[in-house]
Parts: C-alpha cells; sequence; structure tokens
C-alpha cells in the first residue's frame, strides 16, 4: 500500500492554486499506478487545523483552502479509484481542532497534534483499512 498525505501546508498557503494542485495529485497517482500497478493507494486528507484564532466564526478562522483541498482530494481519490481517508471529518469536523487542544490531542498551535493525537487517528485508520480489507 502506498500512502499519500498532503493538504495542511498547501492550505495554509495564501498563493495556493487549486487547479494545478489537482492536476499534480492526479498526475502523482497515475505516476505510482505505473511503478507499483498492483499496490493499493491511500490518500489521507489534511487533518483539521486553525489558521486565524482571533477571527469570530469557525470558517473564518480555518486556512483558506482546507475545505476545497479536502473537496478536491475525494473527488480525485474516487475518479482515479484510490482510497481516501477524511482525516478532519474523523477529528470531528471544521474547527474540531479546538476540542481535541481541550483533551491534549492537539498541540496549542492549531495545526499539529499531540503525540497522543497522532496516535489516536494512526489506530483509528489502522482499524479501519482492518476492517475493509476484512471485508474483501
Amino acid at each position: 500500500m502506498v500512502i499519500l498525505a498532503y493538504g495542511t501546508n498547501e492550505a495554509f498557503n495564501d498563493t495556493f492554486d487549486l487547479v494545478a494542485y489537482r492536476q499534480l495529485l492526479v498526475e502523482k497517482i497515475r505516476q505510482i499506478r505505473q511503478q507499483a500497478p498492483n499496490s493499493a493507494i491511500l490518500l489521507v486528507g489534511p487533518s483539521d487545523s486553525i489558521k486565524n484564532k482571533d477571527a469570530s466564526d469557525c470558517r473564518s478562522q480555518q486556512p483558506q483552502w482546507l475545505t476545497d483541498i479536502i473537496r478536491i482530494q475525494k473527488k480525485v481519490a474516487q475518479q482515479e479509484r484510490t482510497l481516501f481517508w477524511d482525516w478532519r471529518d474523523y477529528m470531528g469536523g471544521e474547527c474540531s481542532i479546538k476540542a481535541w487542544s481541550i483533551y491534549d490531542l492537539a498541540r496549542p498551535d492549531g495545526v499539529h497534534l499531540s503525540r497522543e493525537g497522532y496516535e489516536s487517528s494512526a489506530n483509528t485508520l489502522y482499524s479501519q483499512l482492518s476492517a475493509l480489507i476484512n471485508k474483501s
């Protein structure tokens, strides 16, 4: 299995190009398919994050491109027949990193998880992949 995890750094880039990102993502997936045709590909979306802590509402606190990046990743994963894991959805959706911080699962920077947060995410991803494999 080849695991790709993109999106957090891109979401914080104020001059980000969504069209170029989508094209590059498709190219990378196809390149991996060519090099490892028998491998499953898992695309892991970005975790939830906060960029503007002082903004008045959740949507304004999120990095500008985060929701668009996740939407593109889901669509590309479906079109290219790869697996997709929505990390932000697992965390609880938009601005869920605030709750994770309260429970010491995320760091105060609003971007990075704590060791426990990463472990929780990894354990859940592993469990979900195992369940998917056992269904086959």
